[in-house]
């Protein structure tokens, strides 16, 4: 599952990006290509969200949420030596699967853009309900870049960009605050009844 979302599915993210970009200077014959290999390739990234989905949910259906974002923080240290602090707060609500997944993946995306881009001694993932809103955030105190929407997929690729993506799928914010020699923090919030609702396509 992990192959697949951080090597194959951000290629072809990657892929999808360039296609927008070249819509602009295409000619009218250029066009129906691209939009065929956009068709193409967002059929491709489907396939591997489903294939994705299918090997992560069993494991959140037998740990949880909470014990699955445990073990990240607890592959952080013993991998990559960044002390990882927690505070969990086990989601007592029914959470569908869908969500559970998507929520995991995003923070899994941002441990490891901690663990290969920050540079950090220490981090932190924090998950609480406030209020109407399933809140998580994923901070370090590492080197930082500069959080615009132009210059932050640099120290991620499309990694950023794709989590956004997927929280928005479900109504949620996704915030990023960060600068050189800053560190990074990105938080995200998820309302409880779109938690419920929403499928992921």
């Amino acid at each position: 599952a992990h192959g697949l979302h951080d090597d194959v599915g951000q290629l072809l993210a990657a892929a999808q990006l360039h296609l927008h970009q070249l819509r602009r200077d295409a000619s009218l014959e250029q066009l129906r290509e691209v939009e065929a290999s956009e068709r193409l390739i967002a059929e491709a990234i489907r396939s591997i969200r489903e294939l994705t989905f299918e090997l992560v949910t069993p494991v959140l259906n037998e740990i949880g949420l909470k014990s699955a974002l445990e073990h990240l923080a607890g592959a952080l240290e013993e991998r990559y030596s960044i002390t990882c602090h927690q505070d969990l707060e086990d989601v007592a609500f029914p959470m569908q699967r869908e969500a559970a997944a998507a929520l995991y993946r995003v923070v899994r995306e941002l441990v490891t853009n901690v663990a290969k881009h920050s540079h950090a001694a220490t981090a932190s993932i924090l998950m609480e309900v406030a209020g109407d809103n399933v809140q998580l955030v994923v901070s370090d105190d590492g080197v930082g870049f500069e959080s615009t929407a132009d210059t932050a997929p640099e120290r991620s690729g499309v990694g950023l960009l794709v989590a956004g993506q997927r929280i928005a799928d479900f109504h949620g914010e996704f915030e990023i605050r960060s600068g050189p020699g800053r560190g990074a923090r990105v938080a995200i919030s998820v309302p409880i009844g779109m938690v419920r609702e929403v499928s992921l396509p």
